[in-house]
């Protein structure tokens, strides 16, 4: 590969990711597009037609609009608690698994980067709010004690 091809290749990779970085749920991602609530761009006709039509869009078709950018899916959905891990804290923060709140921007940015976020960097996002940090953390089972 010439070093031009791997230069802009990097420099095409590091552009996308600093956009979604700096994006969240119901931003534009694409022509007619924007992102759902689990960062996936999907058709502006599908977050506009599907929310508020009687349905809670939970990913079964496709498409999650179940969170504050979306009002919960138009109301089709029950909203999450105040302080749920995932809901809004303040503008442009969120409320991490361990109930801080943080920047909603970076904690977007840190899903699925293959670090786990297990509060070791000030972020928790070790929880089904977050997919177990996309991913990134081995899922823990739970102990039993016998007695």
């Amino acid at each position: 590969m010439s070093r031009f091809k791997w230069i802009f290749g990097a420099l095409l990779m590091f552009s996308m990711v600093c956009a979604v970085a700096d994006s969240g749920p119901g931003d534009p991602c694409g022509p007619n597009q924007v992102y759902d609530c689990t960062m996936a761009c999907v058709d502006v006709s599908m977050t506009d037609g599907w929310s508020g039509d009687g349905y809670c869009d939970d990913g079964e078709w496709g498409v999650v609009l179940t969170c504050p950018a979306f009002n919960n899916d138009g109301g089709d959905c029950d909203a999450p608690s105040l302080t749920a891990p995932g809901s809004p804290c303040g503008d442009g923060q969120l409320y991490d698994c361990s109930g801080n709140c943080v920047d909603a921007a970076l904690a977007y940015s840190w899903i699925g980067d293959g670090y786990c976020d297990d509060g070791s960097w000030d972020l928790v996002l070790t929880c089904p709010a977050f997919d177990n940090d996309g991913g990134d953390c081995p899922e823990v089972e739970q102990e039993v004690l016998l007695p």
